[in-house]
């Protein structure tokens, strides 16, 4: 009796076991046919995808705390496999490419919620942090960074694009817009000015700037992506190109103020991605406009786009950098303790919008809205 119960307790434990590696294994097994099928010329990318989508939203509902040893594993896995995807699917098919912002949407929704298992203890909110005071982010700490292996240099070089998303409403509401959800919310473009590298960046009541690394890499993110453009020239041309823009408006007290037009054709004002897009339009003489691909607003309140200095069709957002095949991704860095305050704000900004969407606001004018409406 007791050696019968002894036996049922090991294969109920190797039960867990399997059924815990299971769930990973799966998603391994389902990405390796997903690889083959996408190398054929004949890959159908509507039903190709489907598949691991499926097992991406079963993974997300039935993964425990049981499973955190093999998460730390499957982690480093999933940034590989978008990398491998990226390099062979054809992105110029509109269907292709749909279907890939899905995958990598659900890909990293996995990614971030297998983090917040890891972490739970960990997790913090925005207002619990001074950004002043925390140490300077190390891009390359291993539990918090993927690295691409085909990159022989993942420093960060003048040139090199950041891409971030931040923890503010605000950066939920950009990611949130598009017809499909994007993961980032701001841009960067890294140059070598005064002899250093620093970040140029646009934002909103400041305009650009350049910011030391240190200031850079402290701002307020859940996530940064490093890209690097494969044509070492162009780099280097659209970093001489943009410090030398940047440089003339110090110089003569002109500062490049934020585009709140977002008119990506008039560069006297430039937003966050317009810094990156002048940087590559003026280093190539116009041949090589970032990004190849654009993300989709179909929105019916027109008015609330109007508000925003938006407008429904094709329109840039920091998301389409990582779908141009002009760059290379370099490495992808969390910031695990501030991922669930990250999310859920996306979820609030998610249910904001569709009630606006459908005229059914649920914003109320303060008196100081109503000031800066006057203003």
């Amino acid at each position: 009796m007791i050696w019968f119960i002894s036996v049922s307790i090991l294969c109920s434990t190797v039960s867990l076991l399997v059924k815990a590696d299971t769930i990973f294994d799966d998603v391994s097994k389902g990405h390796q046919t997903l690889l083959t099928e996408a190398s054929k010329n004949n890959f159908d990318c509507e039903k190709g995808f489907e598949s691991i989508l499926g097992q991406f939203s079963k993974l997300q509902s039935s993964v425990t705390m049981k499973d955190i040893e093999a998460a730390k594993t499957f982690l480093p896995e999933l940034f590989l496999y978008r990398l491998k995807l990226k390099d062979i699917v054809h992105l110029d098919n509109p269907v292709c490419l749909k279907q890939m912002r899905s995958y990598f949407f659900q890909s990293r929704s996995v990614q971030d919620q297998l983090y917040i298992l890891l972490y739970t203890n960990e997790q913090k909110t925005i207002q619990s942090v001074d950004f002043l005071k925390i140490d300077v982010p190390q891009l390359k700490e291993p539990s918090r960074s993927f690295i691409n292996p085909k990159v022989s240099d993942s420093d960060l070089h003048p040139g090199d694009i950041m891409i971030a998303k931040g923890i503010s409403f605000t950066s939920s509401t950009i990611s949130r817009l598009p017809v499909q959800p994007n993961q980032f919310s701001h841009i960067a473009l890294f140059v070598q000015h005064d002899g250093s590298l620093h970040t140029l960046e646009s934002y909103i009541g400041k305009g650009v700037d350049a910011y030391s690394l240190n200031d850079a890499l402290k701002n307020e993110n859940a996530r940064i992506l490093i890209l690097r453009p494969k044509n070492a020239n162009l780099a280097k041309n659209a970093n001489e190109m943009m410090d030398s823009i940047y440089a003339k408006s110090v110089s003569t007290n002109r500062k490049i103020k934020y585009d709140y037009k977002l008119d990506m054709k008039d560069h006297s004002e430039l937003t966050c991605a317009e810094v990156a897009v002048t940087a590559f339009e003026k280093a190539s003489d116009g041949r090589v406009i970032i990004p190849e691909f654009q993300s989709a607003i179909n929105f019916s309140n027109s008015d609330f786009l109007k508000n925003m200095g938006l407008r429904n069709g094709s329109m840039m957002m920091p998301d389409d950098m990582e779908f141009d095949n002009r760059f290379d991704t370099v490495l992808e860095w969390s910031e695990f303790t501030l991922l669930q305050d990250s999310l859920r704000k996306d979820q609030i900004m998610n249910f904001i919008l569709k009630r606006i969407d459908k005229n059914e606001s649920i914003l109320n004018h303060s008196y100081k809205s109503v000031a800066l409406d006057v203003l």
